[in-house]
């Protein structure tokens, strides 16, 4: 998965610490040159789910990867917010809006 390092540790790490989720950026400041990053997209290794994130997998995402997701997307401004924070805090059975990923962005 990381072959395209020559230490891959650093990223291990990221990944392990976003739930295997990081930004192109991020990606660029470890080593990993686009080259690399669109082989392992062609070879489906890796998801590109959106402009600027990847998923250093091949299956369908789950619902923390997804907040992963959202927080990357939006920037360094942004955290996770409402009943999606409370989420991650281990509380449950909230209403239908806690389905969706709520963020909190400073302008």
């Amino acid at each position: 998965m990381y072959a395209a390092l020559r230490d891959p540790t650093q990223l291990r790490r990221l990944a392990l610490r976003q739930s295997g989720v990081v930004s192109r950026e991020q990606l660029s400041s470890l080593g990993v040159g686009k080259a690399s990053v669109t082989s392992q997209i062609s070879a489906r290794r890796w998801q590109a789910p959106t402009r600027s994130t990847l998923l250093l997998h091949n299956t369908t995402p789950t619902r923390r990867q997804l907040m992963w997701i959202a927080v990357l997307e939006a920037g360094p401004a942004a955290a996770l917010g409402a009943h999606t924070s409370l989420e991650l805090c281990g509380f449950r059975g909230f209403a239908r809006e806690a389905q969706s990923i709520h963020l909190v962005v400073a302008r």
